[in-house]
């Protein structure tokens, strides 16, 4: 507990205006039974963000996740009265790792209620709920499935753990990412069904055939795509993280037509988007997909989508299908709700 109040006494001035709200969070993640690695960071953020504290010093919202993610790097130990027979294995809770990747900062993260342990950068693109719900929503009959922007290879690790016997090809530009992904898949035990491709994803479809990339091949083809064009918003200073965020005008397209090259006649190709980007992914998928499938995202019920899954079937004429939104959270709790909970501890998968 003192290194706890010594390191928040540090995180000034923010974490000290919403020392309260933390303290509370921090009791009750430690008491919860949930141990999802997503449920950990919303639950901070969104009690953060109802903190009366927070609102009266009008704290942004970019701040207050500055700060939110500064107490992540806190140990979480649970106390006596709050102590389980299972312990809890927390997102975040293990300090960074240098000893693997000695010019990366790492952290050492659970996902699915602990059946993955998997490594992120510190400062990089961080997998979370879109990440897991990519994983969840892929055909549980496919056998081949390739990746687009793996990064750490982290829905690729959840798609493996839930179907045991899919293959798959992961595709990153990054190498920093791509050995991260490397280390993932082995230290999970999915080196020996897995195959990593070192390109960029725009290049013409000969590079793409000339470093190991399958033509009209894959049962299932995911993707969780830089979700901002490059000049819409300010670039995150951090450049693995900029890269991951913002896309350059027209790279969608190419994305999704490596997507339509790679994925075999009756195949399916999946997407995890902004609602903002609807009208430009819909405009690409119409013209190479059939039986499309919107699966609107909410955070609460009332409020609006802002994530959505977008699915299409290569080669089929059925017509568009609008699917009920997917709703995350209670409404006053914030807790996740009994499907999204299942999924982030993997114990269920999208069935759409």
């Amino acid at each position: 507990m003192a290194t706890w109040e010594r390191t928040r006494s540090r995180i000034c001035p923010l974490t000290a205006s919403m020392s309260a709200a933390v303290t509370s969070i921090r009791r009750e993640i430690t008491s919860s039974p949930f141990s999802s690695c997503v449920s950990i960071r919303s639950c901070l953020f969104l009690h953060a963000r109802r903190c009366k504290c927070v609102r009266r010093c009008k704290i942004s919202p970019p701040a207050l996740q500055k700060a939110v993610r500064a107490c992540f790097l806190i140990p979480l130990v649970p106390t006596p009265q709050t102590h389980s027979a299972r312990p809890m294995r927390l997102f975040l809770s293990h300090p960074p790792q240098k000893d693997i990747m000695p010019d990366t900062a790492t952290t050492s993260d659970d996902f699915l209620g602990g059946r993955l342990n998997l490594l992120q950068p510190v400062n990089g693109f961080r997998a979370g709920i879109d990440t897991v719900l990519l994983a969840a929503a892929v055909n549980p009959t496919a056998s081949t499935i390739l990746e687009l922007g793996t990064g750490a290879g982290i829905a690729a690790c959840c798609v493996l753990a839930d179907l045991p016997e899919t293959r798959m090809d992961l595709v990153e530009q990054n190498e920093t990412m791509l050995e991260l992904a490397r280390h993932n898949l082995r230290n999970n035990g999915f080196a020996d069904r897995a195959r990593l491709i070192h390109l960029d994803l725009t290049v013409k479809g000969s590079q793409r055939s000339a470093a190991g990339m399958g033509r009209d091949h894959y049962d299932s083809v995911i993707a969780n795509p830089p979700f901002f064009p490059l000049g819409a918003a300010v670039p995150a200073p951090n450049g693995p993280r900029a890269t991951a965020r913002h896309m350059p005008p027209g790279d969608l397209e190419k994305w999704i037509r490596t997507a339509t090259a790679s994925v075999r006649p009756g195949g399916e190709v999946i997407f995890i988007h902004t609602t903002q980007s609807l009208p430009a992914l819909l405009k690409e998928f119409s013209g190479r997909f059939g039986a499309i499938t919107i699966l609107p995202l909410v955070s609460r019920p009332g409020e609006a989508a802002n994530r959505l899954l977008i699915r299409g079937i290569k080669g089929s004429r059925a017509p568009l299908c609008l699917l009920s939104a997917l709703v995350l959270h209670e409404k006053q709790s914030g807790a996740f709700q009994e499907l999204p909970r299942a999924i982030f501890a993997g114990k269920a998968r999208l069935n759409w």
